[in-house]
């Protein structure tokens, strides 16, 4: 039962949706059939009130003369444009009615007046050459003074525009149909019907050495990808030509001197302005153009679906899809989809999806996939690949890196020819030296340190980076049954190839140390060491040298406690200040592994 209900209710919902869709269609778009023949206007308004449900409302309208007319399967409109295209009888809807007025001819003008500029109205339909359909959002442009329509859903469209000459050259395009240009007298209203021809995609697939196949456009999967797989620059552009069709029709590039913009459409290039390119082009709040060619200035957004050239300014963005030489300047943000060769200074940040030459400043961050040049930014630059150098407040990412990454916390690159200085670098190799407080090599120097001193103070390290410069994390304890002196601290060191297996080290270290049950602020254990290291496998290592050691610590009431338990053969001891200072010669012996 609850099928059958489910089913009559599919039924009834598609009947009385088609009936309302039926109801929606305009008078103007219905559909009238009239046989070829001389007709009254009488007669004509009667038939076309059966086909149509129109009703027309005259007064002074004389519909006993005649007129020869032909109509199969046209809409209302043309056939009525036809009717009152010459004389001075015009005709407007409201609702149901068409209401025809008229004019009194005017009186001839002397032959040495000069005729007054008057409107021209140019309107149509554009269809399919195939089967004859309605095209929507097909382009109906005039090159000359930059006028343009796109067709609504019905594939009707209408121009209004000053007349400029004797003669008009409409150009129609729709993607995926051929371009049409048709030739009319510009008489004060003209109705067009224009048929499109779709284009024809033939492929040619290879099956065999000898035979080949040719497939039809529309068998073949064209589908856009999903947009949330596209990056920020497709997911813009996308929706950028999908909101007009001016831009995905129009092959033809226009070219202005000068443009000016309020905010679009409000433009002297008006709806053409995405398939204009300006020499100079100034936008009060916002102007769209096909490129620039010499300067952009905009009060807030310049967007541009082609190239800039020299010079542009935003006070908020500039959005450009191709390519940008020059200086660009926006006070919030620069975003390009193309290749840059250009000063980019944006006030916060700057975005390019593809090459970026030159200098990239920004208050916050940069991005682009290629570098060749420097980026600058208050907190972060990320690029892909990068020849010259990244200097960042916070941070720099790239995979690769030819020069080097500044950075006042982190560093982050792949490979890296060149240098890395931060508090943090992180590569995954290096022909360079990193320098921070902690560097860390994938390929590089990683190895973990136990070793013991003459004061058989025995510690565990980390030692990070790479052979020329690596950092070392310490922590240890006084080797005795009840240990009590601990120790922790960090140092730098460099290994120096002598040969396969030897390197000479040097390392200097720093730690604090610290004497259970006793409070000590201020404990300095400082240490210099140079040794000789042999790898006896990819993994193990042994290192022993001497060293210079040094402990400084506040001077206290009595004997040191922590001085007490280390050796006190001393080259140096003496007192300076609040200040105790001894300095020895010491060893180490150690064992390295990884």
């Amino acid at each position: 039962m609850q099928s059958i209900i489910r089913i009559v209710f599919l039924l009834v919902f598609s009947l009385s949706a088609t009936i309302s869709r039926a109801q929606e269609t305009p008078y103007l778009e219905k559909s009238v059939t009239l046989k070829s023949g001389t007709y009254t206007y009488e007669e004509l308004f009667r038939q076309l009130s059966n086909q149509t449900g129109v009703v027309f409302s005259y007064t002074s309208f004389d519909d006993k003369r005649k007129t020869t007319v032909k109509a199969s399967k046209q809409p209302l409109r043309i056939v009525l444009n036809e009717m009152f295209n010459d004389g001075n009888c015009t005709y407007k809807m409201k609702g149901k009615y068409v209401i025809i007025t008229c004019k009194t001819p005017p009186k001839p003008k002397p032959d040495n007046s000069v005729a007054s500029a008057s409107n021209v109205i140019v309107n149509g339909y554009i269809y399919d050459a195939e089967d004859s359909t309605q095209v929507a959002e097909s382009s109906v442009y005039l090159r000359q003074n930059k006028q343009s329509a796109v067709t609504n859903e019905y594939g009707y469209f209408n121009l209004s525009f000053p007349k400029t000459g004797d003669v008009l050259s409409i150009s129609v395009a729709k993607e995926n149909y051929e371009d049409t240009t048709v030739v009319i007298l510009s008489k004060q209203r003209n109705t067009i019907v224009i048929y499109l021809q779709p284009k024809a995609y033939p492929v040619t697939i290879v099956v065999d050495d000898t035979l080949e196949v040719i497939v039809p456009q529309d068998t073949i999967d064209t589908s856009e990808p999903v947009i949330d797989s596209m990056n920020l620059f497709d997911r813009f552009w996308k929706r950028f030509n999908e909101e007009r069709a001016n831009l995905r029709n129009i092959s033809d590039t226009l070219f202005t001197e000068v443009a000016f913009s309020f905010v679009p459409p409000l433009s002297t290039n008006h709806l053409l302005a995405v398939n204009t390119v300006n020499k100079y082009s100034f936008n009060v709040i916002m102007g769209y153009s096909r490129g620039i060619d010499v300067m952009e200035i905009g009060g807030i957004l310049n967007v541009d679906a082609g190239n800039v050239k020299s010079f542009q300014l935003a006070g908020i963005a500039n959005l450009v899809a191709g390519k940008v030489s020059g200086v660009q300047v926006a006070g919030i943000a620069n975003l390009v989809s193309d290749t840059v060769e250009a000063f980019q200074l944006g006030g916060i940040t700057n975005l390019n999806d593809s090459h970026f030459e030159g200098v990239q400043l920004a208050g916050i961050f940069n991005r682009s996939e290629s570098v060749w040049g420097t980026q600058i930014a208050g907190i972060g630059n990320r690029a892909q690949t990068i020849t010259g150098g990244q200097i960042a407040g916070i941070a720099n990412s790239s995979n690769d890196v030819l020069g080097f990454q500044l950075a006042g916390i982190a560093n982050r690159a792949g490979h890296i020819t060149g240098s890395q200085i931060g508090l943090f670098n992180v590569s995954r190799s290096t022909t360079g030296v990193p320098v921070g407080l902690m560097s860390v090599v994938k390929t590089g120097y990683h190895k973990l340190e136990l070793a013991s001193d003459e004061n058989f103070i025995g510690t565990l390290s980390f030692r990070t980076g790479v052979d020329r410069f690596h950092n070392i994390f310490i922590g240890g304890v006084q080797i005795d049954e009840n240990p009590s002196l601990w120790t922790y601290g960090y140092g730098a060191g460099t290994a120096l190839r002598l040969s396969k297996r030897f390197y000479f080290d040097m390392d200097v270290t720093g730690q604090h140390l610290h004497l259970s049950g006793h409070d000590y602020n201020y404990n300095l254990f400082a240490k210099a060491f140079v040794g000789l290291e042999v790898r006896l496998g990819r993994k193990f290592a042994v290192a022993a040298g001497p060293t210079l050691n040094w402990y400084n610590t506040e001077t206290v009431i009595g004997a040191d406690p922590i001085w007490s338990q280390i050796q006190q053969h001393t080259l140096v001891d003496e007192v300076t200040g609040n200040f105790s200072n001894k300095l020895w010669l010491g060893g180490k012996v150690a064992l390295r592994f990884f």
